[in-house]
């Protein structure tokens, strides 16, 4: 099932006009909100367990996380109330159920494969600081590749705000209008990296989870010469260094211009290839490399699907901000 799978494009669902569609485990149904795959999916969902319902034990492979929106999640780690946080990294593993039956907002298979920190934080208690007129913020959670948080617009304030790694925002409490659509609660956006946030809090202010940078492109660097089989074959399997060692080498926007220094130095008619780390799924990996630092390594192939954008080198600046990216459209 591929559903919301274009990560380049704007996305929305207004998740409590849609009906409960039955798991595989009775009393346990779903809003699926972005889904690649069947099963095992890379998934982002809404979740409903009846009174008294249970999810059979499982092992997160990519990793699970959530937030508590009714009830009391549990599992055999404990008890978990509307406004819980939770982070299930890969390999972790539970048999979740609930007594008095919950409502959580879930995400599967979206986490570093490497990550392995466990999380369980109390949103209730969450500290709030202004960010904006009329807007106040306080982190859930922030690493490297994401930052979760909490907001809470007062009423009609208007925002404005550049997301060059890309926003989800769930509507917890209240509404807001967006791109012509109104968004009340439960109803969920997602915005690709580059895009510009224009939003407007409706009459009683809202309260909204929101996770940024989390969409933010990895980079290729290729010859004309490569970039024109991607182009013409649909994927590519990695120039001789990437085929040497096992998998495609790629930057985040930080670490292009080293790369461009260090590797492709006195080289011209370079083209730079934004890709997007949610259309390349778990085939893509961030490592250790030059000086200890995380680099994404793809093992798997590049194709077309997962182009954002493309521009010429030399480029001292990120891939979104670069005058001339253009947006493939094979």
């Amino acid at each position: 099932m591929n559903l919301n799978a274009d990560f380049s494009a704007r996305a929305s669902v207004h998740a409590a006009a849609l009906p409960w569609v039955p798991s595989p485990m009775p009393g346990v149904d779903r809003r699926m909100l972005d889904r690649v795959g069947d099963e095992v999916a890379r998934a982002t969902s809404i979740v409903r367990y009846a009174p008294g319902s249970q999810f059979s034990p499982h092992v997160h492979g990519g990793g699970e996380e959530f937030l508590v929106l009714e009830g009391v999640f549990q599992d055999e780690h404990g008890d978990y109330p509307a406004g819980s946080y939770l982070r299930n990294p890969p390999t972790s593993q539970h048999t979740p159920g609930s007594a008095p039956g919950c409502t959580i907002f879930v995400k599967l298979w979206q986490f570093d494969p490497a990550d392995r920190t466990e999380m369980r934080t109390d949103t209730t208690n969450l500290a709030f600081a202004p960010v904006a007129p009329d807007v106040q913020s306080g982190t859930v959670f922030q690493d490297a590749r994401e930052h979760v948080t909490l907001e809470r617009w007062s009423s009609a304030t208007t925002v404005t705000r550049a997301v060059p790694g890309g926003l989800e925002l769930l509507v917890l409490e209240g509404s807001l209008t967006e791109g012509g659509e109104v968004f009340g609660v439960q109803s969920w956006l997602r915005l690709p990296a580059g895009a510009v946030l224009h939003a407007v809090a409706g009459a009683e202010g809202c309260r909204l989870w929101m996770k940024a940078g989390h969409l933010a492109p990895v980079y290729k660097i290729m010859t004309a010469t490569e970039f024109a089989a991607l182009q013409r074959d649909g994927s590519f399997a990695g120039a001789p260094v990437d085929l040497a060692d096992g998998y495609i080498h790629l930057s985040s926007a930080s670490q292009v211009s080293e790369t461009l220094d260090k590797h492709f130095a006195g080289q011209t008619g370079l083209v730079i290839v934004a890709f997007s780390p949610a259309a390349l799924g778990a085939a893509l990996r961030y490592e250790p490399s030059r000086g200890g630092q995380l680099f994404p390594h793809l093992y798997g192939r590049l194709t077309l699907a997962g182009i954002l954008g493309y521009g010429p080198a030399p480029w001292r600046v990120g891939c979104e901000e670069h005058p001339t990216l253009r947006r493939q459209n094979p």
